[in-house]
């Protein structure tokens, strides 16, 4: 084998495994946590709001995620979350 290859050889089985890795990942998360809709909910907040500790920070996301799934995710402007 010519040594020539290895140069774009590895680099590109090294991105294929990383991307197989990533859908993996994604894959497997939603398979298995795919039925926790209020565990997502509070999870995606608590991400996009940085991981914040202030516990009144914590039970807002919370109780708005319980809210928004009492009202089944629809109609949330008129469900006063």
């Amino acid at each position: 084998m010519n040594k020539k290859h290895l140069f774009w050889i590895i680099p590109l089985s090294l991105i294929i495994g990383i991307g197989l890795g990533i859908i993996t990942f994604n894959f497997g998360d939603n398979l298995l946590m795919g039925k926790y809709d209020l565990y997502q909910c509070i999870y995606n907040n608590a991400e996009s709001n940085g991981f914040n500790q202030n516990p009144i920070m914590i039970k807002t996301i919370t109780d708005e995620c319980i809210c928004f799934r009492e009202h089944n995710y629809t109609n949330l402007l008129e469900a006063n979350c």
